[in-house]
């Protein structure tokens, strides 16, 4: 509910506004309406949980540790806003633009982010799990160390973005989510839902897909070297040309899998279903496919298999 004294101050101007601030108490309560104009406006430490700010204007506001949880910043302009360690815990942020802000130590863990514009955004280390991603504009963002465990992710554009030891353990993401020219270099994937998903071409090297759900997703051209893949599900996945050198598939599902001219050099491969997999001239020198599980269909024609452990009494009947 709007406090009528704030609203009368808001109405003298930025400056009076930022002079009476000084003087007030930083975690004061702060009765704002929606749709008001706050740019430039000193919000630091303020009290807004469960407020109403929709539509408002915080283009260049200063919240650093601002309370907002739970706060509907919907359609909110917070343009270069200096949200440094600002609880944003579960604050509706749908439709928000918030390129260039200060998000620094912020805690967005469950936020709804659907549609907001975060492009070219430093989001490096800030907790975002369980967060929606939903349309999210991430092109060119910096993910790096970005806890968004649990996040759901889709058709969101991560074009371009930084997603280096990023970790979406247990997220969902979508197939429509883009990731052309993403780093995910040493991100972790593990558990996560990733049907689907177009990751052609990425850089994956030493990722954690440990027990992921990637079923017909394209991998092809992917560097996925190191990589732990350990029980993953790649059924129907398309890994042609994809470099796996010294990556981790034990007990992965790779069913129906396209794997032609993939580099398994080094490989472990064992106890892996191959039923039906196509490794057509694929690099398997020294690979280890013991107790891996092969049937009349998996194609091994033109396979490089020196030095590799093949499987004995595996085979599906």
């Amino acid at each position: 509910m709007a406090n009528e004294e704030h609203v009368s101050m808001l109405k003298s101007g930025v400056e009076a506004w930022n002079r009476w601030r000084k003087k007030q108490p930083r975690d004061e309560r702060l009765g704002l309406p929606a749709r008001v104009d706050l740019s430039g406006s000193d919000l630091r430490g303020a009290r807004l949980s469960r407020g109403s700010l929709t539509r408002a204007n915080l283009t260049k506001a200063d919240l650093t540790g601002a309370k907002l949880r739970w706060a509907d910043l919907s359609f909110a302009g917070l343009r270069e806003a200096k949200l440094r360690g600002a609880d944003l815990r579960g604050a509706k942020l749908s439709s928000a633009d918030l390129r260039g802000a200060d998000l620094l130590d912020v805690d967005l863990s469950e936020a709804d982010l659907g549609w907001a514009n975060l492009s070219g955004t430093d989001l490096s280390a800030v907790n975002a799990s369980g967060a929606t991603l939903g349309r999210t504009n991430l092109s060119k963002a910096n993910l790096s160390r970005t806890y968004l465990c649990g996040a759901k992710l889709w058709e969101a554009d991560l074009t371009g973005a930084n997603l280096t030891r990023a970790n979406f353990r247990g997220a969902y993401i979508d197939g429509s989510t883009q990731f052309g020219g993403a780093d995910l270099t040493r991100a972790d994937l593990s558990g996560a839902m990733l049907m689907q998903v177009n990751l052609g071409e990425a850089d994956l090297t030493e990722v954690n897909l440990c027990e992921a759900c990637l079923g017909s997703a394209n991998l092809s051209g992917a560097n996925l070297r190191g990589a732990d893949l350990t029980k993953a599900s790649l059924w129907d996945a398309d890994l042609r040309g994809a470099t796996l050198s010294g990556a981790c598939l034990t007990g992965a599902n790779l069913s129906r899998a396209d794997l032609s001219e993939a580099d398994l050099s080094a490989a472990d491969l064992s106890d892996a279903r191959l039923f039906a997999t196509k490794l057509r001239k694929a690099d398997l020198s020294e690979a280890n496919l013991r107790g891996a599980y092969v049937d009349e269909e998996t194609d091994f024609g033109g396979a490089v298999l020196t030095g590799a452990t093949m499987p004995v009494g595996r085979e599906h009947k």
